[in-house]
This record gives C-alpha cells, sequence and structure tokens, in this order.
C-alpha cells in the first residue's frame, strides 16, 4: 500500500509538470549550439551552380522548383552526452525569394531531412540565413506555446557548411508527422496557401521596371496590376503531401481544404462581402443569422483570437500565404500554427501599457512569466528578457480571450439550412474558372477540366498532387498553369449527439448503426451513473465522448453480433475518415473512479484514450480483433485492467505517463503490454498468460515493472527494449524483483535491475 501511495505522488508530480488541459503538449526541445553539414563533393558543384544562377536572378523572381532539388550530406553535432553525431541526410535550398540567398558568403538556407537517427527527437527542419530578428522570433514562439497555439522548436546555431567559416543561422523544426505526433495529435494534413501562382505572377512583374542610369525605376500602376491579379488567388494546398497514402487519407485532406475555404467565407460574410444574394434566393435570407453563428464557431475564434495576438506585432504571419493550420479531422478543426512571423520588437507595447508591471504581481502571471524567462535564456544562452517582452507577457497572458479556445464543445454549430448556404458559398468560388479539377466522390479518381465540355479523366496519382499542390499544366506557350480544385465534393460526414448539461435519467441507453459515429459531450452532469452502448456493427458503429467530466460512472459496450476474427480486416486501413481507431473514443476528458467493459471489437482499437487525465477504477476488455486497449498523449492511472483475447497488443501505451496497479492480459497475439514514444508506466502487479510476448518498451520510453508473473519458461524471452521510429532513442525497462524468464535489448536501450 505505502508503494502505490509512493507511486502515485510521483506520477502526479510528473502529470502537473508535463501536461495542461487548455493547451497542446509542448515540451521545449534544447537545440545544440553547433550543427555542421557536409555537403557531398558530386552535389557540392551542382549547388554552387545554383548560387550563380540565383544570384543573376531579379531581385522579385521566386527561387525556381528546379533549384530546389535534394543534395546528399552528412550533418555533425555534439549529443548531449558529448559524443559526435554523424548523420545522413537530404538537403536543398529553401525559401520562396532570394531574401534566403547570402551572396556575401555564397551560402543559401537550408531544409535538411536526416535520413537516419534525430536531434533531440527532430529530424527535420531549416538553417535560415536571411537577416531578421531570430531571438525576437524565439520569444514569439515561446509565447505562442505558452497560449495553447501550436509552435515548432526554435534556436540560433553555429554551423559550418563543408568546412567554411561558421556563420550564424536560424533552425526552425518543420512541422512534420514527429511534430504533430508529439503534440497529441494523430499524424494530420498541414494545410497552407498553394503560391505557385502567386510566385509565378510576381516574377513576371519584372516588367514593371525599366533600368535607368540611377538604378532601378519602378512603374506602380504595373505593379499594382498584379499585386491585384495575386490578391485574387485562393487555391490551398496540403503542405505535408506524404500524408495523402490512399483515398481516405485524400478526403481527409480535401476537408481540410474545404475547411480553410470555409474559414475564408465566414470572414467575407462577418464583412458583408454576400449581403447582396439576400434578395436573390430565399436560401440566402438567413445570412444575419448564420454572421451570428459563425462568431460562436471554433475555427473562427481561435482563428480571430491568433489574427488578435498577431495584431502589434506578427501580421506577416497573417498573411494568406504564410498562415499553416493542422486540420483535426476528429472535428474538423482548424488549428493554427506559428510560422513565418518575421517579428522584430520595438516599444509598442511598453508605450501604450505603462502599468504592465502591475499585473505581476497575480502569482499565477509571476509563474508564467518566469517560466517564459527561463525557456528564453535557455534557449538564447542567457539573453535576458527585454521591457517589451515582459509586456507583450503581461498584456497576452494575463487575460483568457488570447488563449487557445480547446474546451469549446463542437465545431458544427451550424443547421441544415447553414451548411447548404456554406456549400452554395464554396462552389461559387471556384464557378466558372478553369482549369479545375474536380475529385469523386470515391476519391480514386476525377476529371479536369478546361472548359465547360472539355474534360479528361484523372487517376489517383494526380488526385494526389493536386491536393498536395504539385500538378502544374504547361501550355502551348509554354505557360505553367495551376489548376483550381472544385470545392463541391461530397464527404462523409459523423453524426454529432451533444449532451451538455441535460437532466439525464441515471443510465443512459445508447444504439449506434453501422456506418455511424456519435459524439457525446457530458459536462458536469451527476445524474448519469451508466451507460449501456451497444454497436451494430463492431467495426463501422464508434462512439467519441470528447470534452467531459466522467466521475462515478460505468459504462457497458457490446457489439450486436460477435464476431472476433475476419479476415477481410486484416490488410484494411484501421481508421475511419476522422483518423478514429477506437470503437470507443475518450478525448480531451477527467477522469474519476470510472468503470469500463466493452466486449467484441474489429476496430483497430477497442477502447483508445487520447489527451485524457485522471483515474480509472476497473477496465476489462474481451474479445478484440487487433489492439484491446490504446492511451496516446494522456495521463492516467488505473486500478485494474483485465484484457482477454486480443489478437494484437492488449495493452498500448504511447505519448504519457501511466501507472497501473493490477493488469492481467490473457491470450494476447502480439504484446501484452507495449509501451513507446517516450511514456513513462509504472505497473505494480502483471499477469501475463498465453501471450505472445508480455512486455515492450520502445523508442525512448522507461517501463517500471514492480511484480511480474507468466507462464513462459526460463529460457524464452518474455520482454523486449528497443528502438523502433527514428525520431526517437532507446528504450529502459526497471525490474524491481527477478522474472521468470529473459529480456531483449537492441544496442541503444539499456536493463535496470534493483533487486
Amino acid at each position: 500500500m505505502e508503494i502505490k501511495k509512493k507511486l502515485t505522488r510521483i506520477f502526479f508530480l510528473i502529470f502537473l509538470v508535463i501536461n495542461s488541459q487548455i493547451s497542446f503538449a509542448q515540451n521545449i526541445i534544447q537545440i545544440p549550439n553547433d550543427i555542421n553539414m557536409n555537403i557531398s563533393w558530386k552535389s557540392l558543384k551542382r549547388y554552387y551552380f545554383y548560387l550563380d544562377q540565383l544570384k543573376k536572378s531579379f531581385i522579385s523572381d521566386p527561387i525556381p522548383k528546379e533549384f530546389k532539388k535534394n543534395f546528399n550530406a552528412k550533418v555533425f553535432y555534439e549529443s548531449k552526452n558529448n559524443e559526435t553525431k554523424i548523420l545522413p541526410a537530404k538537403t536543398r535550398i529553401t525559401g520562396d525569394i532570394l531574401d534566403h540567398i547570402d551572396t556575401d558568403r555564397n551560402l543559401s538556407s537550408f531544409k535538411i531531412e536526416l535520413e537516419k537517427g534525430n536531434i533531440n527527437n527532430i529530424t527535420k527542419f531549416r538553417l535560415l540565413t536571411d537577416k531578421k530578428s531570430h531571438n525576437d522570433e524565439i520569444f514569439w514562439s515561446i509565447l505562442i506555446r505558452e497560449l495553447g497555439f501550436p509552435s515548432s522548436s526554435r534556436g540560433m546555431v553555429n554551423s559550418k557548411i563543408n568546412g567554411m567559416q561558421s556563420k550564424k543561422y536560424f533552425f526552425e523544426e518543420s512541422y512534420s508527422k514527429e511534430f504533430i505526433e508529439r503534440i497529441g495529435l494523430r499524424n494530420s494534413p498541414v494545410v497552407e496557401m498553394d503560391d505557385r501562382e502567386k510566385f509565378y505572377i510576381k516574377s513576371q512583374s519584372k516588367e514593371c521596371y525599366s533600368f535607368t542610369l540611377s538604378g532601378y525605376k519602378a512603374n506602380l500602376e504595373c505593379i499594382n496590376k498584379f499585386k491585384n491579379k495575386i490578391k485574387k488567388i485562393n487555391i490551398y494546398k496540403i503542405e505535408n503531401k506524404s500524408f495523402i497514402q490512399n483515398p481516405l487519407t485524400a478526403q481527409i485532406s480535401y476537408k481540410a481544404i474545404i475547411e480553410k475555404n470555409k474559414l475564408n467565407i465566414f470572414d467575407e460574410i462577418i464583412d458583408g462581402y454576400y449581403d447582396n444574394l439576400k434578395e436573390s434566393a430565399d436560401l440566402f435570407k438567413n445570412l444575419d443569422e448564420l454572421k451570428t453563428k459563425i462568431l460562436k464557431n471554433k475555427n473562427f475564434i481561435n482563428y480571430k483570437t491568433f489574427s488578435e495576438i498577431h495584431k502589434i506585432y506578427g501580421s506577416h504571419a497573417l498573411n494568406d500565404y504564410n498562415i499553416k493550420f493542422i486540420f483535426d479531422p476528429m472535428f474538423n478543426e482548424l488549428i493554427p500554427v506559428n510560422w513565418d512571423s518575421n517579428i522584430r520588437l520595438s516599444n509598442k507595447c511598453s508605450n501604450l501599457n505603462k502599468n504592465f508591471n502591475q499585473k505581476f504581481q497575480n502569482n499565477e502571471l509571476n509563474k508564467k512569466f518566469q517560466k517564459i524567462n527561463y525557456q528564453y535564456t535557455q534557449i538564447t544562452n542567457s539573453k535576458k528578457i527585454t521591457k517589451e517582452m515582459e509586456c507583450l507577457i503581461s498584456l497576452y497572458l494575463s487575460d483568457d480571450y488570447f488563449k487557445y479556445q480547446r474546451k469549446i464543445d463542437l465545431i458544427n454549430n451550424f443547421n441544415k439550412k447553414d451548411k447548404k448556404i456554406l456549400d452554395k458559398l464554396l462552389i461559387y468560388k471556384t464557378k466558372k474558372k478553369f482549369p479545375i479539377v474536380e475529385i469523386k466522390e470515391n476519391f480514386k479518381e476525377g476529371k479536369i477540366c478546361y472548359s465547360e465540355i472539355n474534360c479528361n479523366n484523372i487517376g489517383f496519382e494526380i488526385v494526389k498532387n493536386v491536393l498536395g499542390g504539385d500538378y502544374t499544366i504547361i501550355d502551348d506557350q509554354g505557360k505553367s498553369i495551376f489548376p483550381y480544385l472544385y470545392l463541391g465534393t461530397k464527404t462523409n460526414k459523423n453524426e454529432i449527439l451533444d449532451i451538455v448539461n441535460k437532466d439525464l435519467r441515471k443510465k443512459l441507453n445508447i444504439y449506434i448503426n453501422e456506418n455511424t459515429t456519435k459524439f457525446l459531450n457530458f459536462n458536469n452532469i451527476k445524474n448519469v451513473k451508466k451507460i449501456d452502448v451497444i454497436l451494430e456493427n463492431p467495426k463501422t458503429s464508434r462512439l467519441v465522448i470528447h470534452n467531459s467530466n466522467l466521475k462515478d460512472m460505468k459504462i457497458n459496450v457490446t457489439s450486436k453480433y460477435n464476431e472476433i476474427f475476419n479476415n477481410e480486416l486484416i490488410n484494411q486501413i484501421r481508421h475511419d475518415e476522422a483518423l478514429l481507431t477506437g470503437c470507443l473514443t475518450i478525448i480531451n476528458s477527467h477522469l474519476g473512479n470510472l468503470e469500463i467493459n466493452f466486449n467484441y471489437s474489429n476496430c483497430e482499437d477497442a477502447i483508445n484514450f487520447i489527451r485524457t487525465n485522471g483515474n480509472i477504477k476497473n477496465l476489462k476488455v474481451q474479445n478484440s480483433q487487433f489492439d484491446a486497449i490504446d492511451a496516446d498523449s494522456s495521463n492516467i492511472i488505473f486500478e485494474n485492467i483485465e484484457v482477454e483475447n486480443a489478437l494484437n497488443d492488449c495493452l498500448d501505451f504511447s505519448f504519457g505517463n501511466y501507472l497501473v496497479q493490477n493488469l492481467k492480459v490473457t491470450n494476447c497475439g502480439d504484446k501484452g503490454l507495449s509501451v513507446g514514444e517516450k511514456s513513462s508506466v509504472n505497473i505494480s502487479n502483471f499477469d501475463s498468460i498465453k501471450t505472445n510476448l508480455s512486455f515492450v518498451s520502445k523508442d525512448s520510453s522507461i517501463l517500471h515493472l514492480n511484480k511480474f508473473s507468466s507462464d513462459f519458461d526460463k529460457n524464452f524471452i518474455c520482454g523486449k527494449a528497443y528502438k523502433k521510429k527514428q525520431e526517437f532513442d532507446g528504450a529502459e525497462i526497471i525490474l524491481n524483483k527477478k522474472i521468470n524468464c529473459k529480456v531483449s535489448l537492441d544496442k541503444f536501450s539499456k536493463l535496470t535491475t534493483t533487486f
């Protein structure tokens, strides 16, 4: 009992330090002071040829795509253990325009992707040579992160490129799969403007300049003509095109682009851009009512909050061709991320707010200041927070208005008529614009139309390239044409059943039809003590409980028909169009003394906990086609877990902290317990029976086993520790008592015994 209390105290100390319910899980990653790179000698000649050509370019010319081809390289840095690491990489010139070319040193900005290994869990990043105020950028990224918006790691580094004199570069982590998963999301699309046409038009604007004896002279009328052309461009793409692997992920990517276009329409409706339509059709008479709902829409609120934060500084980040969003398809949520803010602090805040220091008398605000100050001095090597930075901390962190609103219940607060208006306006966006690509509802194919009667069929590869902003048409004159995307393709939509502050009976019965996902929100409801859920289909009927306080409650889930093993499911995609893998998903919630029983699941996970905290008294899962229990980015204490008959893993923990008092697993087809992605797990009593492999710790995780028993012979391997994913290191297993079987380790991992 004393051990349990001690472990609980340790666990909650970790829990309080690591996680926050109002923001994404974002820990500061320390960037090495020195990162050097050698471009291979075979590639170096081609690199310098590109630089020479770019130096001859006109000042407004974009960096052409043909000069952004990859080179083989080696990256050198010193690890935390003072070991010199040499990692193979691909690198290329990066940046939109020529401010990323250092003509004096004959160097460029670089985009780097490590092929093996990682730099403190980062595998994709940029080294920027431009002349921005990088310490201000570093401060801004910390501030944005503290306000709850995602912001990748940044820092100043010294770099030698092929042994040349060391130069200061700005290190900027990319918004890659690794980053997205690290902040507690599934790997998801990142949507941004497809700026190819913008820069193509900009390159043509050189005709607006004439050379005179005193230098270049600009024709302002000509320049404005090109600027007006650029303003009319509203094509968007998925930056991380590698996400688009199949028709299902293509559909998710298309939804991301639709939501970004909707965000533009919201702005236009609020500004009265469509008011003239009120008299033209009955459908648009409700525009004023729709305006009121838009002001309460989560995507709109968070976008406007993000915009408001960047008003004093950082308006550069709000340009349509700079702003990026991570799309979370579970809630059709667009999450603005910190990118290319171009921050240059002066004294605007401190001049307007002379008495800002008085706010720091508030204990909570003072703690936040100390936290930001510590992080800033760590990253910048002891640079001090300035008076202007103090003012910005005081201004933004003292007011909840500026924080990312995670707990707003639903994204979709529109009725059928509202949705019909939005669908019409989406189609209106690309009406009579050619060439245009229309994707079919199966997202496997489509057509490209050059006019209303001139269309050609296209396959999945072109669909993928169109969504990824990588499809160009060359006309007879050799001119590049970038097609529009038709915004009227129908997609699957989840049914949302919202239960918020309603007077309910003590028992709630829920029946979920096949091919249906229901979203439930229990917010401070005390009446409901028991929920019985019947899934019509153990694969396609799903329940999501979100943003809820589940206390002293019992949840029973079972399927209408009981079929555990289905060969047809083995090779199918194991998530749906919302990236849901669980038949029961509990997300962004707090748990207290909860009991769950689940029987028969053909989903990837019978139960999936995501970004959830608290404690569970009893959890029992039987008969799962794949994983039984999966917990991601959560901090949970389990008193008792029992799993029987899972054809894959019985229990899978990742990106979090978990404590289990009693764990019993029987008939696990793969692993009884899998611990991964930088998790910390402590098991007091673990009983494993008829399991392929009892426990695994991988990818920078730590597994503590206090007492373990199994039916393994002493000559058999019952546990393993290893590195699986590139962005992580090895793992550790800590045994407090001797076990009756063997543990296998790879060269990156270790076993610690305390007996």
